[in-house]
């Protein structure tokens, strides 16, 4: 992925109709980088755009010209330095991904998260997939949330990611356990867009 976003989104006051988006990441740059299209597009319709994310990344953010919202407390970090990859080994690497960021993460990330919707409000909350802790704060509050897939954007041919999009579109819902988090987005849309 691209290092730096091209263009900044504009600085606006928010409008009686914007939205009010919390971006979060637990990650680094890998996990900021997808996300910059979703919120440059949400900034371009009107809507205010944040992102809470920790200590070390906010300059990153705020160079990309977001506002930044550091979750937890702590001065930014040094980048980390890079070291080359190891051999593959599946068992290590899922076992590093669940503690990470299924375990530690998610419980030192969703009170941290709440505390700052309490604070700074949202209407929506976007998580990129690995910040499960910011979807269990939002699953608590009640708050509408999206979650964007941030991982494999370097392994994922453009061709082979329209043939996902298109499986998954075509796809028949049935509701299931997703039923009330689309009436939540129905009522949102009601509520906030107009035609």
């Amino acid at each position: 992925p691209r290092s730096r976003p091209r263009r900044r989104p504009r600085r606006h006051s928010r409008r009686a109709s914007g939205v009010r988006l919390l971006f979060t990441l637990i990650g680094g740059n890998g996990h900021f980088v997808p996300l910059i299209p979703v919120a440059w597009a949400a900034d371009a319709a009107g809507h205010t755009v944040a992102f809470g994310c920790g200590p070390g990344m906010a300059p990153t953010v705020r160079a990309a010209g977001f506002i930044a919202l550091p979750l937890g407390k702590g001065g930014a970090a040094a980048p980390p330095e890079r070291l080359p990859l190891r051999p593959l080994d599946a068992a290590r690497e899922e076992q590093e991904f669940r503690d990470r960021f299924a375990r530690e993460g998610a419980r030192r990330r969703a009170p941290l998260t709440m505390a700052l919707c309490a604070d700074w409000r949202p209407d929506v909350l976007v998580c990129e997939e690995t910040d499960f802790g910011s979807l269990v704060a939002a699953a608590r509050l009640g708050l509408p949330h999206a979650n964007v897939l941030v991982l494999a954007a370097d392994e994922l041919s453009v061709r082979r990611a329209r043939r996902i999009v298109a499986t998954w579109l075509s796809a028949p819902f049935d509701g299931g356990r997703h039923r009330r988090r689309v009436g939540q987005i129905r009522r949102f849309e009601r509520a906030h867009w107009k035609d």
